[in-house]
C-alpha cells in the first residue's frame, strides 16, 4: 500500500570496497524517498537516507524514492544488518517483518591480526560481516570471559569461509585459534532467597536489598525476567521505578551472558524479583551488581548442567561401508540413529549426534568410504550432557586436557 506508513526489509547487506556498505531493500509499505529518516526497529537507531539506487546487474541508476512493492539498494547506511525492519523516524510505529531465522553459532574459536597494527582493520571487517551474515557473531574482548576476541559460526567451515573473506576481500591478515563447541549451561533446581549488596564509592554508600527466585524453563523457553509480588506499596516516583526495573533487566541479561557452569551462556532460565528495597542510598547500579551476584549465587545452589549442541545429519554412503559407518556412529559418536533407507543405489542415513563427537568427521568418512561418504547437519537443540562427558568439557575450558 502505497498510501500507507512506510515499511521495508533490509534483506540483504554486503560490504563494497568503493561505494561502502549497500544495504538491498525491499519496501512493503509507503515510499522510500531521498532524504529521509528513517529508524531501524530492532535496534531503536536513526540513520538518514542518502542515496537510493535502481539495481539493474551490476549496474545502479541513482532514484529519488521507491514505493510499495519495490526493491532498491540504499548506499550509506551504518547502522544496519541483514533481515533489520526500517520505518520513517517520524511514523512513530515498529512493526518487525519477519527477517532470515539463523540458528544459534555453534562452533567458536579466538582471532588475533598478525600484527598490532592489524587490529583495528580487523574489527573493521568482522563488524562488516557481522552485518552482511546473520549466523556469524563477533565477541569482542570486553564480552569474553579470556579477554580474546571470539567468532561464532555454524561449523568449521563457516569459520574457515569467515577467514578467507578476511584474507581475500578485506585483504586483513588473521590467526584463527582451534575450533571449539559452544556449550550452554542450565539450571535444574528451583532456589531463591534475599540478597544484600552495599559498596563504598568514595566516601559515600550506595545499596540494594532484592528478594529473587530463580527457577528452570522449559527446554527452549529462553531466558525470562519477571517482577512477582506487589511493588504498589514501593514508595518511589515513577521515573525512579522504570530506571531500577532497568537497571535490573540490564543486570540480568549480562548475568545471562556469562553464567555456570564455568562461565557458560545460560539459556532456560525464569528468573523472578519477588520484591526490591529503596533507600536513600540506593543507585541503579548496585542494583544492577545485585542482582547479578544474586543469579551468579543461586545458579551454584540450582545443581547447574551443561548442554550441548545436537545436530540432525543426513548421511549417504555406499552398502559396501554401511556396517562399519553405523558401528563407528553407535560406539564413537554417542549418535541416536533415526533411519536407515535405500536412495538410489546409496543408503541413507538419519541420525541425531552430538556436535562435540564430529569434530574432523569429514576426514574420517572420506578415507573410511574411499571419498564415497558425503553428510550434511544442521542443529536442532541442546542436550544435557553425562557426567563423565561434563568432566571432560570442564578440563578443556580450563586447559586441563
Amino acid at each position: 500500500d502505497e498510501k500507507g506508513k512506510l515499511c521495508a526489509l533490509a534483506f540483504k547487506v554486503i560490504h563494497d570496497h568503493k561505494k561502502g556498505l549497500i544495504t538491498y531493500c525491499r519496501v512493503y509499505s509507503g515510499i522510500l524517498k531521498q532524504g529521509a529518516n528513517i529508524l531501524n526497529v530492532r535496534e531503536n537507531k536513526k540513520e538518514r537516507v542518502m542515496r537510493i539506487c535502481q539495481i539493474s546487474a551490476e549496474d545502479m541508476e541513482e532514484i529519488r524514492e521507491v514505493k510499495a512493492g519495490d526493491i532498491c539498494a540504499i548506499l550509506g547506511l551504518k547502522n544496519i544488518s541483514t533481515g533489520d525492519t526500517l520505518v520513517l523516524d517520524s511514523d512513530k510505529w515498529d512493526p518487525l517483518l519477519e527477517g532470515i531465522k539463523a540458528p544459534p553459532p555453534v562452533f567458536f574459536c579466538a582471532i588475533e591480526p598478525e600484527t598490532q597494527s592489524g587490529y583495528d582493520p580487523l574489527m573493521e571487517a568482522l563488524n562488516y560481516l557481522q552485518k552482511e551474515d546473520p549466523s556469524f557473531h563477533l565477541t569482542v574482548p570486553s564480552q569474553s570471559d579470556t579477554g580474546q576476541t571470539l567468532i561464532s559460526g555454524m561449523g568449521e567451515l563457516h569459520l574457515e569461509i569467515i577467514k578467507h573473506r578476511l584474507d581475500t576481500h578485506y585483504k586483513v591478515r588473521s590467526t584463527l585459534g582451534r575450533p571449539q563447541v559452544s556449550y550452554k549451561g542450565t539450571i535444574t533446581s528451583r532456589v531463591g532467597r534475599e540478597f544484600y549488596h552495599e559498596h563504598l564509592l568514595g566516601t559515600k554508600k550506595q545499596e540494594a536489598r532484592i528478594n529473587i527466585t530463580i527457577f528452570p524453563n522449559e527446554r527452549g523457553a529462553g531466558n525470562t525476567l519477571d517482577f512477582g509480588g506487589d511493588h504498589e506499596d514501593i514508595n518511589i516516583d515513577k521515573s525512579t521505578w522504570l530506571e531500577i526495573t532497568k537497571a535490573l533487566r540490564e543486570g540480568f541479561e549480562g548475568s545471562m551472558q556469562r553464567g555456570v557452569p564455568i562461565g557458560f551462556p545460560v539459556v532456560d532460565m525464569g528468573v523472578i524479583i519477588n520484591s526490591f528495597e529503596v533507600t536513600p542510598d540506593s543507585t541503579t547500579s548496585s542494583f544492577r551488581t545485585c542482582i547479578m551476584k544474586a543469579i551468579l549465587q543461586l545458579s551454584e545452589q540450582a545443581n547447574p548442567i551443561i548442554l550441548e549442541p545436537i545436530m540432525k545429519m543426513e548421511l549417504s554412503v555406499d552398502d559396501t561401508y554401511l556396517g562399519g559407518v553405523l558401528s563407528d556412529l553407535n560406539r564413537q559418536r554417542r549418535a541416536s540413529i533415526r533411519e536407515v533407507s535405500r536412495v538410489n543405489k546409496m543408503q541413507v542415513v538419519l541420525a541425531d549426534v552430538p556436535l562435540r563427537e564430529m569434530m574432523s568427521y569429514s576426514t574420517y568418512l572420506r578415507g573410511t568410504t574411499k571419498g564415497t561418504g558425503s553428510y550434511i547437519m544442521e542443529f536442532i537443540r541442546y542436550d544435557p550432557i553425562t557426567p563423565n562427558i561434563s568432566e571432560q568439557v570442564v578440563k578443556e575450558v580450563r586447559g586441563l586436557i
